[in-house]
């Protein structure tokens, strides 16, 4: 889209897979599964069906929260900008 002139933060927003655990999950148990999701993305087999999809390594837990908040922060304003409320 750049190419044809468009601009914004939008066209930077990509779609992601993440795992989500319960509120309150212990983080020593978030963390756990964090290092046990990159481990098993580096298996070759992992890495081929990825690069074959076109689709990213998985990403630590510092590097997804950052990802994700800066996402919402664009969606929700475009969203704003539309005049879109949130429901009640």
């Amino acid at each position: 889209m750049t190419e044809q002139g468009a601009v914004g933060d939008f066209y930077d927003l990509r779609a992601f897979t993440t795992f989500a655990v319960p509120t309150g999950t212990p983080q020593d148990i978030v963390q756990r599964i964090s290092e046990l999701l990159i481990q098993a993305g580096s298996d070759s087999k992992v890495q081929q069906m990825l690069n074959n999809f076109i689709l990213s390594s998985p990403a630590n837990l510092e590097t997804t929260a950052r990802i994700f908040k800066r996402d919402s922060d664009v969606m929700l304003g475009i969203l704003r900008d539309l005049g879109v409320k949130p429901s009640e």
